[in-house]
Formats: C-alpha cells, structure tokens, sequence
C-alpha cells in the first residue's frame, strides 16, 4: 500500500508549475514486486537508506516504474534528503498515472518544510487548476497557508478538502482546530467528533477527545452555595451558522448535572445526554436556520441522519474507545453489528 503524504517533508529546489505529463507509466515487472514490498518494509522500519537502495535497483532495470520512482521520493522525504526527494518528485510528475497530483503533494511539501512556503503555495495552486477536486493538495496547500498564518485561506481549503474527500480524517482535525482558534465552539465539537469517528485510537484520538470535552463541558460554573451561571455571548460569529441555542442547550445540560440527582450520573451517561440534547436542539432549529455556513450545511445534517438512524449510542462509544471509562470495552463487544452498520452508513454517507 502506498504511504499517504501529509504536509511537513522538505526539499531543496526550483520551483515550476505544474504541467502535463511526457510520458506514460510503465507497470512494475512481476520480478520487482517482492523488491518493491522489500523497500516499504524498510521505510515503515525508518531504515531509509535500505528502502531507497531497493528503489534504486527496480528503476535501474524499470527506470519508468512509477511506483518505485513514488517510494523513492517518499524514502528521501522521510530522510530529509530535500534534494533528492524534490528531484525524484519532479521526475514523477512527469508521468501520466493516478500518482500524478501525489508526486506534486511531496513537491509542495519539501519546498515548505525546507523554508519556501511561497513557493509551496504556487505550486499548489497551479496544480489544482489541473486537478481541482484533489483532497490531498486542497489539505497540503491548508497546512502551509496555516503556517504562513493566513487563516482564512487555511480555513477555505480545509473545506474544500472535506467536500472532496470527507472520510480523509485529518482535515476534520485541522479544520476543528482552527474552529478553536477562531472562537467556533459548536463547529469545532462537531469537526472534533467527526474526525474521532474516522480516527477513534490513534496519539492524536486522545488530544482531540481532550478538546472535544472541554467544549461539550459546555459554559457553565456553580458557586459555593449552588448557584450555576450560563455564560453565552450573544454577539458570536455566526459565520459557520447561528449556534448560539445550542451553547445554551449544552450549557444547559452540563448546569442540570449539578443538581443533586444526577450525582449518580458516570461520566458516560453525562456524554451521551449532552450529544442527545445537542443533536434534540440542532434538529428543532434546522429548518429555520436563516445564519448559515458550512459547518451548518457539511456537519448538521449528517449529525441529524446520525440521530435518526439511531447511532448516537455506538457513535458515543466509538469514539470514546481508548478511554478508561467502564463498559465501553463490554458494549463494543457486544454491540458488534449495530456498531458496523453506524460505520457502514458512516463511510457511505454524502450530502
């Protein structure tokens, strides 16, 4: 399988735009197949230079094997040997094969990590005029506008990478973060939430289920003597949708499990009132919601199928499987099947 290519490798070279390719790509021999697999495991093993000398003996015999050229260039990413990685990318784009835009993302890539974001940009840009619908270089072109702290260009290209690709789980992350800096609370849980059921296990899971629950704590303190306070801003941005009665239904729920009888509650059950009650609210202003952006018009109306078809029970539990918390590990094991039709209708799911 090849290696996906996230932004942050660098290389050093000339910047060109993007252009068509010269040649077609030849099939790799049957004899090169082990080898190539060789160089992978190699890679995966961080021995670089072992995965690029397996490279370089296919394409001394097979000097137009496309596949060998990608793993080549991606080996030199990884040992950061931006030269190499950026002469070996250059030569792929030259190809015409489904690796085409690939070898632009490594290309784009090298020139940001080795200090020449700009450049990074105007490859980008002149490669999607080729292939506009490409998740990977809209995300890529994203990081490195995010870097270069242009944010609103970082946020649009996030979405764009979403509407192409939505099972992609990286840009749901990158764009809930940038929802966080924006000051996006609602729109940041629910781009939170949908990366963590793409990603439910991984290093990252567990920082974005910290950022998730902070927002789902909704805004709510009590004093000493039992008084809870609701703190909402009625002059938030709307630019993503008015979610202004959903902070207040949260918050709400979060103020209620104060209360004495609810002191029972285990931090499971608390997850799953504060999601019932947020998707109950999301659903009754639906229809009449006049502020709208994307994360009212991507995110609310797969949350709204969501609850319809009776996920939010094995979505809660999905998403909360590498925490601590008793009987998630029991429910996942038997509730099996009604956990693979919610991801079943997860990964199918389209606007």
């Amino acid at each position: 399988m090849l290696p996906i290519v996230l932004a942050g490798v660098g290389c050093l070279a000339q910047i060109a735009v993007a252009q068509k390719p010269d040649f077609n790509a030849v099939p790799t021999f049957e004899k090169h197949v082990a080898l190539i697999q060789k160089g992978i495991s190699l890679h995966d093993e961080g021995d670089y230079d072992g995965a690029i000398k397996a490279y370089r003996q296919v394409l001394d015999e097979n000097p137009d094997d496309i596949v060998a050229l990608y793993e080549l260039a991606f080996s030199y990413s990884k040992k950061k040997d931006y030269s190499n990685c950026i002469r070996s990318a250059k030569s792929g784009t030259r190809y015409l094969s489904k690796l085409q835009a690939r070898f632009y993302v490594l290309w784009g890539n090298c020139l940001d990590e080795s200090g020449k974001p700009n450049k990074a940009v105007k490859l980008y840009r002149s490669t999607l005029r080729q292939s506009p619908t490409d998740h990977l270089l809209h995300y890529n072109l994203a990081v490195t506008y995010k870097n270069l702290g242009k944010s609103k260009e970082a946020v649009r290209h996030f979405k764009k990478a979403i509407d192409n690709d939505p099972n992609y789980a990286s840009s749901h992350l990158a764009l809930a973060e940038q929802y966080v800096s924006l000051g996006h609370r609602i729109p940041a849980l629910l781009a939170f939430v949908r990366f963590l059921i793409l990603e439910p296990d991984s290093a990252r899971s567990g920082v974005a289920l910290q950022s998730l629950h902070s927002i789902l704590a909704g805004q709510a303190s009590q004093d000493g003597d039992n008084n809870i306070t609701i703190f909402l801003n009625p002059d938030a941005n709307t630019g993503e949708g008015d979610f202004l009665a959903a902070e207040m239904v949260l918050s709400a729920t979060v103020a209620v499990e104060h209360l004495p009888e609810s002191k029972d509650q285990t931090p499971l059950e608390k997850t799953l009132d504060r999601f019932g009650s947020l998707f109950t609210v999301l659903s009754s202003i639906d229809a009449k919601q006049e502020q709208r952006g994307f994360a009212w018009d991507h995110y609310v109306p797969y949350f709204m199928e969501l609850e319809d078809f009776g996920f939010t029970e094995p979505f809660v539990y999905h998403t909360h499987q590498i925490v601590s918390w008793d009987g998630i590990g029991e429910w996942i094991d038997a509730n099996g099947e009604h956990l693979e039709k919610f991801l079943t209708w997860s990964r199918a799911y389209r606007e």
